[in-house]
């Protein structure tokens, strides 16, 4: 009860002085710059002065970039950003104004945004989950999930990272969808679509299945 009461009454932290944001203007413009170099070192410099947890402006910008090119410099500033949706413990809560702005920004995520998301979750499970808290902030990100899920052109890795989104978030509007997904690629597995690409598909179906089967779990407990 004790550490429940420390959580709750965190410190909230300053918002930056004006002044301090005047010092920072020229990482905030050098973030979409064309060399990678001036955007990490952007990046590094509006971290250190904890710009993305106490300025509206820099948490805003830095909202925009989940579409950096730069794989490592997009995982930093995802990972930046789920601070500011989901603060560490001890670490002081953002202004709420700041988190206002990144959750108004993840609202309008598009497509773009989401591959983005997906695509710099392959290798990490903490990146995963911050990519899901962010996720889970835009309503339209569910069927954008839902369409790379049942899209049999996407790789097989964008596939099962959307699935395990869905699963995760709880996007209960997919579990008639995935139902269907689900006996299609049983049908895949038992030889009963036999077509030219069938060995591939088949191959495929088994990869997935297990996947979709434990979102489907997820969504169908959530549904009760």
């Amino acid at each position: 009860m004790a550490e429940q009461g420390q959580l709750l009454e965190a410190e909230r932290l300053e918002p930056l002085p004006p002044e301090a944001i005047l010092r920072l203007q020229d990482a905030l413009e050098a973030l979409v710059a064309p060399e990678l170099e001036r955007r990490v070192q952007a990046v590094e410099r509006l971290l250190a002065e904890d710009a993305h947890r106490r300025s509206p402006l820099a948490a805003t910008m830095l909202a925009h970039r989940l579409h950096e090119p730069e794989l490592r410099l997009r995982k930093r500033i995802l990972a930046a950003l789920g601070e500011v949706i989901r603060p560490q413990a001890g670490r002081g809560e953002p202004p709420s104004v700041v988190r206002r702005c990144v959750q108004s920004v993840m609202a309008e995520l598009g497509q773009r945004e989401v591959e983005a998301l997906l695509q710099a979750s392959r290798d990490s499970e903490e990146t995963f989950a911050v990519a899901c808290l962010i996720l889970d902030q835009c309503s339209a990100a569910g069927e954008i999930l839902i369409k790379i899920a049942e899209d049999s052109s996407r790789s097989l890795p964008m596939r099962i990272l959307a699935i395990d989104a869905v699963g995760r978030i709880g996007y209960l509007d997919a579990l008639p969808r995935f139902e269907r997904l689900e006996k299609r690629l049983l049908g895949k597995t038992t030889g009963q679509l036999r077509m030219a690409f069938a060995p591939r598909r088949s191959a495929e179906a088994k990869v997935l299945l297990p996947v979709l089967q434990r979102a489907l779990e997820s969504l169908q407990e959530a549904a009760l």
